[in-house]
């Protein structure tokens, strides 16, 4: 036991703590910083297969390429649709049967002697097998004079086993002129939305091949409404004046990163507008890249 009033020796001396030069609220905010996931490699990087086929699948290029696709389909089943139309109408000219009907009704109108505009809505009856028919529709007009005369006659081409089946053409319109019409409104939009989405492409390899790249922290992740199937991942930046967020998109399959996580994104210096994470381009055994 010790003299009173003297200081402790041996084992009766207190533990001995090092002066720490960080503040005890900074270093325990750096001890619970994530460490940062490996850097991608400096540019200019490499254009692998990997990278063409994710660039594919970035929300900004994949809006443009489903665009397309969407009005290839839409053109498409506008051309089976006048296709369908055509041999309809031949096949009545061809082989329904011919009568003579009477105008009756044009837009309401039955004054007799009446004329109404080419193209008009009118009403006709016609006898078929004995019995007789009305039917309604636009009658084609061989051209801007062809006026609607009520209580004139017409000839149709009528299906007798479908009357509601008639055209008053004596040939099928020409399959090109009945395409062109939506034709020429839809290829120009879907040529138009096909450089656009190349030119997002481009954009993004560009970003991959030769832009820097930066630490980012996640903020949030949520689900994107422009890419459903992904993880919208909001990130601020550790470094640079610029401290505004940015959204980036991960796949779906990809594991979620979570709040606080570090992340590379690469984009242009001094804009953060179409980051992309390198992780998702890079080796699938990376960090991020790991499947959930």
């Amino acid at each position: 036991m010790s003299e009173p009033n003297q200081p402790p020796t041996g084992n009766d001396a207190p533990p001995v703590i090092p002066y720490s030069a960080h503040e005890p609220g900074e270093e325990a905010e750096q001890m619970a910083q994530p460490a940062p996931p490996p850097q991608p490699p400096p540019a200019p990087r490499q254009i692998s297969s990997r990278v063409l086929a994710r660039s594919w699948r970035e929300p900004t290029v994949r809006f443009w390429w489903l665009s397309a696709a969407l009005l290839l389909a839409i053109g498409l089943w506008y051309a089976w649709d006048q296709v369908a139309q055509y041999q309809t109408e031949k096949q009545l000219i061809e082989n329904g049967t011919r009568v003579s009907a009477l105008i009756t009704d044009a837009d309401g109108d039955s004054v007799p002697g009446h004329k109404a505009p080419p193209g008009t809505p009118c009403t006709m009856v016609f006898q078929l097998d004995g019995k007789q028919v009305e039917v309604n529709g636009s009658l084609v007009p061989r051209d801007d004079r062809d006026f609607v005369i009520i209580r004139s006659t017409v000839i149709l081409h009528v299906d007798p086993s479908d009357p509601a089946k008639w055209t008053n053409r004596s040939e099928p319109e020409p399959i090109l002129r009945r395409m062109i019409g939506g034709e020429i409104v839809v290829l120009p939009i879907l040529a138009a939305t096909l450089v656009l989405a190349l030119f997002a492409r481009r954009r993004v390899l560009r970003f991959w091949r030769a832009e820097p790249a930066a630490l980012f922290a996640v903020e949030h992740v949520r689900t994107g409404p422009i890419a459903p199937l992904s993880h919208a991942v909001n990130c601020a930046p550790l470094s640079g004046r610029d401290r505004r967020t940015t959204t980036i998109y991960l796949p779906g399959s990809y594991r979620k990163p979570q709040p606080g996580e570090l992340l590379w994104l690469i984009h242009p210096a001094g804009s953060t507008s179409g980051a992309i994470a390198a992780a998702v381009y890079e080796d699938p055994a990376s960090s991020l890249a790991g499947r959930a």
